[in-house]
This record gives structure tokens, sequence and C-alpha cells, in this order.
């Protein structure tokens, strides 16, 4: 087993710690270089020549864009922190964006002012479009909310201004058609997939088979290579309980092996679930499944069958797997770990990285062949913004964006940035050993295939909502549970869910109508809420309880209020694929009888774009023909208060000493924990010494009992 030198193992765990206390990739901590102005040699001058004065240039007018985000420290390199007054952004990232700004500012007189968001990005853009009032010019828009704000129709179409990415230079930052047209931008560049497909160098060698990057570079990496492999491996550890061949988590697994083979859930060609080379992918991947070749941990049974969340990750930088999946941010802390000495082997391991494989009949050089890239966050324009400034916009958020990474760098073009960049990212930021005397330099060969590659054939399940439905309906596939057939039947059954949302996206955003899709936040406005014996759903006065506000309309009347018993069903949801079943726990009945119901109804309120929000209500029933006084069970010892104690603030019942009552019950034995009350008159917090407190508890009739309670202050 290859050793790690000490120097490699500090760098390794620096750079581990350095990536995960950063929130974006950093870039080199040299400083930006400044242009020289005026510059002259002196032994080129000639002194008889006479200097010829100029016009001076007329200023150029200044227009300022607005570039809002859910997270301003991130994006402004003048922000500092309300405390200590020091910047937030690392120094290079800080130069690199002042270089940005001078650009825009030289070259089109435009100045960026860096807008935070005020609440929830998909409330906020929706309320300021509906207003005609666009809170920003160019918006960031946090991966994963994307489904949200196009179904809102808030976002200009782009497709007009595709000529300001022409160049290879910005080509990046434009991304694909999306149901017809161009919304999305992005200004990230990745080196490498979300989860790419990474390996134990060591654990690989000790079993005395092929390096995975040299098999690549070979030109062999194919999926019955890669079975082989597995196949090696398992049986080599077959007797090493902590140690698998392919430990993963399926939904990253699947969704490579679809790219491999040409395939996408949602790809540059739309919707593809159901395309040959998807279910070829899934196939190949249920055949590791039963082959016992992939495994998986703490699958959740009854749910959407998927794994826990990354602890595929966990397992790997602890050396109990030879190949996984790897969440691309995880990535750095793997690779230190496994540097620093794995809990198997207690020595130092080495990781490495290789493409996804491709089916054995495609050619190494098709096109067929990528690898997958999903998207975090994105970059729209919103409608309400004009012609004219969104395309001054957009050239000033092109600009900038290329000048901050090749100002990072100190290069001129982006095709630079990334080769000057490609050893640190792979060593530094991804933990990945090309520094290994036998195998380093195939294993960065790689990183720097993925690295161009990634920037084609990306996926947009994410996105636009359809991920979640897609990891269910295969996860099921692959282990046959729920009465699921395999794949290719059960995405063709399910193919509705899926082409019936992509549809009715279509037809609203061609419809060019703003839609409200932000349901109604309800809240309790009193508490407990408690009604009479003997009343119905109908009515009870919910109003003096209950309230709905919705971020356009405000609050909303009663008129959209339905009460629904609630049930055993968790998820409440409508789509087929759940198959929920319903039983209901609460009933009318529960009315007619004192008592305390948990989470007896659901109280849903609807807006007028017919968005539902609810709260769960729990209630109490009371007699209201009671005519007995509380019974209020004082504790035998004094309590006991801190000198200088908030008076408002005691929580008179519960444990002795630190109450002053241990139950308060109506006649039926309702909890009145609510509804104790303390003449705070006689009592001085700010004075040590014995006082007498009068308490008094009321049922929910009115009948009331009074206590006298010892409180001593120390």
């Amino acid at each position: 087993m290859k050793k790690l030198t000490k120097s490699i193992l500090a760098m390794l765990m620096m750079a581990c710690m350095l990536f995960g206390l950063t929130a974006c990739g950093g870039g080199t901590s040299g400083e930006t270089p400044t242009p020289t102005q005026g510059a002259v040699d002196p032994g080129t001058e000639n002194p008889e020549a006479t200097p010829v004065p100029t016009e001076p240039a007329e200023p150029k007018e200044i227009v300022t864009i607005k570039y809002g985000t859910h997270w301003v420290n991130g994006l402004d390199p003048h922000y500092t922190d309300e405390v200590t007054g020091e910047y937030v952004m690392a120094a290079d990232q800080r130069e690199a964006r002042y270089a940005a700004e001078a650009a825009i500012l030289e070259e089109l007189g435009v100045v960026f002012e860096y807008v935070q968001f005020s609440g929830n990005t998909t409330e906020v853009l929706l309320q300021s479009v509906m207003a005609n009032d666009p809170v920003c010019d160019i918006a960031v828009i946090w991966g994963g909310a994307e489904d949200d704000v196009l179904s809102q129709n808030v976002l200009q179409k782009l497709d007009d201004f595709a000529y300001i990415f022409e160049d290879e230079e910005y080509s990046w930052m434009f991304l694909d058609k999306l149901y017809g047209n161009h919304y999305f931008l992005t200004d990230v560049v990745r080196f490498i997939p979300r989860w790419p497909l990474v390996y134990n160098v060591d654990l690989i060698e000790d079993a005395g088979l092929e390096n995975p990057s040299i098999t690549f570079q070979n030109g062999n990496w194919t999926w019955s290579t890669f079975k082989k492999l597995l196949a090696e491996l398992d049986a080599y550890y077959a007797n090493e309980a902590n140690i698998s061949a392919y430990l993963t988590d399926h939904r990253f697994a699947e969704l490579s092996a679809m790219y491999s083979a040409g395939g996408a859930i949602y790809g540059v060609d739309g919707l593809s679930v159901t395309s040959d080379a998807s279910k070829k992918a899934m196939a190949y991947i249920k055949e590791l499944i039963d082959a016992g070749l992939m495994t998986e941990d703490n699958v959740e049974m009854g749910t959407d069958f998927d794994p826990s969340w990354t602890v595929n990750c966990d397992l790997f930088r602890t050396g109990k797997s030879c190949f996984t999946d790897h969440a691309d941010w995880l990535i750095g802390w793997s690779g230190g770990t496994l540097a620093a000495g794995s809990e198997v082997l207690g020595v130092p391991q080495s990781m490495g990285i290789v493409p996804w494989p491709r089916p054995d009949e495609m050619a190494f050089d098709s096109e067929e062949y990528r690898q997958v890239m999903t998207l975090g966050d994105s970059v729209a324009v919103l409608k309400g913004v004009d012609k004219e400034t969104t395309e001054l916009a957009l050239k000033a958020y092109a600009l900038y964006t290329k000048t901050y990474y090749t100002a990072l760098a100190g290069v001129d073009t982006m095709a630079e940035y990334k080769e000057s960049r490609m050893a640190e990212e792979a060593f530094t930021n991804f933990g990945l050993d090309i520094e290994h005397e036998e195998y380093g330099e195939a294993i960065l060969e790689c990183f720097r295939y993925l690295s161009n590659a990634v920037v084609d054939g990306s996926d947009y399940a994410d996105m636009l909502g359809f991920r979640a439905d897609f990891d269910t309906i295969a996860g099921k596939s692959l282990y046959s549970v729920d009465g699921y057939a395999s794949y290719d039947v059960s995405i063709e059954q399910y193919l509705n869910v899926f082409s019936e949302t992509e549809e009715e996206m279509k037809a609203l955003l061609s419809s060019g109508k703003l839609n409200d899709t932000i349901a109604p936040v309800v809240s309790t406005i009193k508490e407990p809420v408690a009604v009479p014996m003997g009343t119905t759903m109908k009515d009870a006065i919910w109003a003096e309880y209950i309230q709905a506000t919705d971020s356009i309309e405000g609050i909303l009347s009663f008129d959209s209020f339905e009460p629904i018993f609630t049930s055993n069903d968790t998820s409440h949801t409508t789509s087929p694929i759940y198959d929920a079943k319903v039983t209901k726990v609460h009933s009318e009945e529960d009315l007619k009888t004192p008592g305390y119901y948990d989470r007896m109804f659901r109280a849903y309120f609807y807006d007028s774009f017919g968005n539902k929000g609810y709260k769960t209500i729990s209630v109490i029933v009371y007699d209201l023909d009671n005519k007995e006084k509380p019974t209020v069970e004082v504790h035998s010892q004094p309590m006991f208060l801190s000198l200088g104690a908030d008076v408002n603030n005691i929580n008179w019942i519960g444990s002795v000493y630190n109450a002053a009552i241990k139950s308060a019950v109506d006649a039926d034995g309702l909890d009145l924990s609510g509804n104790i009350r303390a003449d705070l008159s006689t009592l001085d917090s700010s004075t040590q010494g014995t006082y007498d407190v009068k308490i008094t508890v009321t049922d929910y009739v009115g009948n009331f009992t009074e206590v006298i309670v010892q409180v001593i202050v120390e």
C-alpha cells in the first residue's frame, strides 16, 4: 500500500478544513494584478517630440443595476460583519470582484447595487413583480426554487439576448431551453459533477486490480468492465465485513448511468425518463443491485425507499467502500480523512476519481457519452425590467462574471482559468491524490476530462420539480417494493405524473399571466383552542383562535376556511405513486365529549389562486354546564426565584422548587395550565425574602379557584 508523505497529509487536512469553512470555491491567494497607468520607458522617449493635447473623454452616464440575492454575504465584496466590521468574503475573491466591478464600470458605465431579499426568494420575487416594481434587475434564485419561480411566471424569456453569450467566454453561463425558452443563467464554474464516482486507490491496489483511472485512460472503462471489477473486489473483501465493493446512493448512481448511456430525467431535449437509453441504464443499475455488487445503507422502507442522505459518503471516508457516488461538497473532507488514516485500516489512504463508465457498445468519443451535471443556484431576470435595462444588465452580468474568474487566477480567458486551477482544485478543494507516485497523473487526467465534460448534458430535473417523484418511482422499481414492476414498466405507468406537469407548465408560461404559488400561512392567534361540548365544526367560532395570512392578499376571510379531521396519513398527497391509505382519527363525535383532542383537525385556507395552507389544530372540548371549581394541587415546598428575575415570565406550574403548582384541572380532568393567573402586586423579585402570592386558576366555563403559594427570592 502506498503511503502519503507527511507534507501531503498536512496539506490535505488543511485543505479539508478550509473547504468546509468556505461557502464557495476559492481562488489563488496572490494579489490581483493592477494595470499600470501612464508607464513610459525612458529609454524610448523622444525629447524633441511635442506632446499633443487630447480632448478629455466625455464622462459615461452611470447606470445602477440591482443585483438581488438571498445571501448578500456571498455576492457583495463590500459586505462587512455587523459586529466585527471585518470583511466576510475571502481577500482574493474580494479583489477579483473589485476588478470585475471596475470592468463593467469602464466598459459599460454600470455599477452593481447588491440587494438582500427581505424574505423567502419566491415570495419576494412574486410580490415585487405583482406590484409592478421588480425588487432587482438580476435575481439569484437558490437551487431548487426554480420550479416555483417558473410556476409564478415572473421571469423574462431571455431568447432575444442569446447573442450576448455567443462567445465561448460567456456561452457556459447561458443555460439550455426549458419548456421551449431560455430563462436561466449560471455563474458557477464546475470542475466535477455534483455526485462524481470516486474510489479508494489503496483498497483496489491491495486487491491486485487495475486502477480505474488507468482503465479509463486505456479506453476500456465500460459497464461490463466496472461490473467485473466490482465482482472481483466483492470476492476479495468477502471476509471483510466492513468493506463493500460499491456502497452508494442509487439516486445518483442511476442518474450518472442514464447520462453515460445518453439518457436523462429532464435534459437538453426535455423529458427523457422513457428513452431507451434511460431504461437501459436503469436495467444496468438493477443488475448491480441484484448481483449484490451495489449496496446501500439504511434504506428507509415504506417511505420513498431512499437511503439516508450522504451516509454513503460517511462510510466511504472511513475506508468502508471501494467506490461511491460522492456529494461534491463533501469530497474534500473525505480526501483529507482518508489521507489521515481510515477507521478500518488505521493507515493513510488515497482517493481517486473516474468518469462514470459507458455502455459497452458505445464508442469512447461518442457524443452520447456524457457526465451529468445538476445545478445549484441560478440567475434570472424578472418581468417588469424594461428591455434596455435587461440588455445592459445581461451584458454587465456576463462581463462581470468572466472578469471575476480571470482576475481570480490572473489569466485572460476562461479556458486558461480552468486549466490554471485544475491541479489546485483537484488536490486542495477535492482531496484527490494527484501526487500519488504511480496513479497521480491518471487521476488528474480523469479530473481534467470531467472538468471539460460537465459543461454539456445538464439535467434540470431538480430545478423543475421532477426529481422527487422520479426518485420514488426509480427506487421502488429497483427494489421491487409496494407492488412496483421493473423500471421500464413503472415509468410508463406513471409517466403522466411528469407529462401532465410539463404540459401545464408550458401552457402557463405561454399564457403570460402571473400566478401566485405561495400558500397562505395559517397560525393560532389564541391558545388553547377550546369549544363547549355539543359544538359543531360549522358553528364553532374558529376566527377567535385561527388566522390565515397570504403574502399577496393579506388576511384571508373565513369564506376560504375548510376544516378537515386529521388522519394517519402524514403526507396528504394526491400523487398516485404514493398510494396513501387514509384512516380518520377524529370525527364530529369528539365534539360531544369533554376532553383534549390532540391534532383534531387541519385548518385549511385557500387564496384566490387556489393555493392551500393549513395548520393542525388541537382542541379542548369542555362542559358548558359544569359548576364545579377547578382542582389545584400546590407543591408542599415553597417555590424559589432568582434575585432580579422577570416576574412576568414565571412558569407557575411544574416541578417542585421551580414552580408553585403541581397540577390544575377542571371537573372533567382537563388541563388548565394555560389558565393560571398570579397577583404580582405582592411579589418583589428585586429584594430577597419570602412572599405570599395569590394564584387564580379559571376553567373554560368561568369557574375559578384561588390559592396562596409561597415564593422565596434568593
